[in-house]
């Protein structure tokens, strides 16, 4: 059986919804219309996307994990994150696109927006009372979006950051971090999302961050609750996921696009992590799509 899915493809944001994208920057439109998606699911993109569920409900897998959908909810979807949908056929909301050039040069708190984007989660409840404050964001860029009156991009740019602002404040990430471990985390991951398929010790992150590797493992496992090196290769567990359910690529070359060149060595190391080989996963996985 042939999965020839295209999983290392990313699709842009012209590959997505009914109004071309604002030079690729920020694009909404209704939820209504994205319930059929015009890219086949599973996919990802090389863009950031909110979700933002007014009625209705449903779920929305990220990553392998799903999560329920409903009024209130946001979903963040970052770039290569893997993810499909399911919302009943009445629902409605908000789908927000933008790409990494939004972030550039927008500030929150004590960073870019593009370095402290990855700190948030892929599901934000809105709390009730704040609902409709969310909504009359969207309805307002929705209109930007449509109209495109003179200085609508100002105005798209406005909005987007105040919503964002709110999704950091509603957020459960732990405010207590140090602004110094923020930037070692910060670091870290952008270095693991860089070099996972080729480097799986802490003496290379610990190098390129100019600390020894007792130190980084200490911030790490402060900062986020795992040692690196447990980040790191749930990581490549991650990406060996992603590729044995959506691609058809043989086994040992899952194994050998995250760095293990031995098949053998590959299967242990997900046995260990998932409790049955590559290919039981990928069978059940397979089995499921199928049913």
């Amino acid at each position: 059986m042939k999965r020839a899915i295209g999983l290392k493809q990313l699709h842009s944001m012209q590959a997505f919804g009914i109004v071309p994208a604002f030079e690729e920057r920020i694009r909404i439109e209704p939820l209504r219309v994205r319930l059929q998606p015009n890219v086949p699911f599973p996919h990802k993109h090389d863009f950031y996307q909110l979700v933002i569920v007014r009625t209705g409900q449903g779920s929305h897998e990220i990553d392998f994990q799903k999560y329920p959908a409903g009024p209130g909810s946001i979903f963040l979807m970052k770039p290569v994150q893997v993810h499909s949908w399911s919302f009943s056929p009445a629902s409605s909301g908000y789908v927000i696109e933008f790409g990494t050039g939004f972030l550039t040069d927008l500030f929150l708190g004590n960073g870019l927006a593009s370095k402290r984007i990855s700190q948030l989660p892929e599901l934000v409840n809105v709390p009730p009372l704040q609902r409709d404050f969310v909504y009359e964001i969207c309805e307002r860029m929705e209109a930007e979006f449509e109209n495109r009156k003179p200085g609508f991009d100002g105005m798209l740019n406005s909005l987007l950051s105040v919503l964002l602002v709110d999704l950091f404040r509603w957020s459960s990430m732990k405010a207590s971090v140090r602004t110094k471990s923020r930037s070692v985390v910060e670091s870290f991951l952008e270095l693991v999302e860089e070099n996972f398929r080729e480097q799986h010790g802490v003496q290379f992150y610990a190098d390129a961050l100019g600390l020894s590797p007792k130190v980084l493992t200490m911030r790490i496992r402060r900062a986020m609750g795992d040692s690196p090196r447990d980040f790191i290769l749930g990581r490549c567990f991650l990406e060996s996921k992603r590729l044995l359910a959506y691609s058809d690529l043989p086994i040992g070359e899952v194994g050998r696009e995250i760095g293990f060149e031995d098949q053998n060595y590959f299967a242990r190391f997900f046995k260990a992590q998932m409790g049955m080989t590559p290919k039981e996963f990928r069978h059940n996985i397979w089995k499921t799509q199928e049913n």
